[in-house]
């Protein structure tokens, strides 16, 4: 079900994608690639379980000026292959470093979206050269994980996975999502109901010391009601451990933002990636 959802929201998609599959030491990997061929190259990580199609209908406006790769991150639902990479020892980084060989991208600006904002940071802690800019969105990888999704999120979607019905569908996403978009809304039954991992967890939190050498200019974006990872601790800890950090800036909103939102970080995101370009 989850992969016919893939397709279908692929195939909604207002501009045309193209595909690869990469090999790298953790498997293969599906990267999607939208954008004019000519425009400057920029990769996109997404979040947890929510695939390239996804993101990349999200970030409409950056796809119009950037060539946009976009992985389905390895052991995540997706196109790429399921095997488990363990946070530690920079297992992420490494893949992503792979990915952005394969694809023979030297040194390219990144957006890290959640779960992805982790990845790039672990790919900054072991190859930080390689990255121009990066913009992380509700960001994982600054703060430690808190206590309440595990009670406030995670119980209800083990209830809906045992007995699904849509009032319990609703209660299980409500907690991250501002409205019941139809699209996510699908995902997120699909996944809950048919993946064998509703957890993983991220690379992190990382420190100042392990981000000493990433120098290149970064800007976050909280949002006010994040049930992950609480907006004033991601503000003041991203003045702390990111050297050349830009600006930390909060929205309205949950973690997965309204589309009205979305819009106004993607313009932000936008105005970020050209300065100084």
């Amino acid at each position: 079900m989850v992969m016919s959802l893939y397709d279908q929201q692929l195939a909604h998609l207002p501009f045309e994608c193209d595909n690869c599959i990469l090999h790298t030491c953790f498997g293969e990997t599906h990267v999607l690639m939208a954008g004019p061929e000519t425009a400057p190259p920029l990769v996109v990580l997404h979040g947890f379980d929510m695939p390239a199609p996804y993101i990349l209908e999200m970030i409409q406006p950056i796809i119009r000026e950037y060539r946009v790769y976009a992985p389905d991150v390895i052991g995540q639902v997706g196109r790429s292959d399921t095997t488990y990479i363990p946070p530690r020892d920079n297992n992420y980084g490494r893949w992503l470093l792979e990915v952005i060989d394969a694809l023979q991208l030297k040194r390219v600006p990144f957006i890290g979206v959640s779960f992805g904002s982790a990845i790039v940071m672990d790919l900054a802690v072991i190859a930080s050269e390689r990255i121009t800019r990066a913009a992380f969105v509700v960001p994982a990888g600054i703060v430690k994980r808190v206590i309440k999704p595990f009670y406030k999120l995670i119980l209800p979607w083990y209830l809906y996975k045992l007995c699904p019905s849509p009032k319990r569908l609703h209660a299980a996403i409500r907690p991250i999502m501002a409205g019941a978009e139809e699209g996510l809304l699908s995902l997120f039954e699909g996944v809950i109901r048919y993946s064998r991992h509703l957890v993983r967890f991220p690379p992190g939190p990382f420190n100042r010391e392990k981000l000493s050498n990433f120098d290149a200019p970064v800007l976050v974006l909280g949002v006010k009601d994040d049930i992950f990872f609480p907006a004033d601790a991601v503000v003041s800890r991203s003045r702390e451990i990111f050297p050349s950090l830009v600006a930390a800036e909060l929205f309205e909103g949950t973690h997965i933002p309204a589309s009205a939102v979305r819009m106004k970080m993607n313009y932000r995101i936008l105005g970020f990636l050209k300065e100084n370009r």
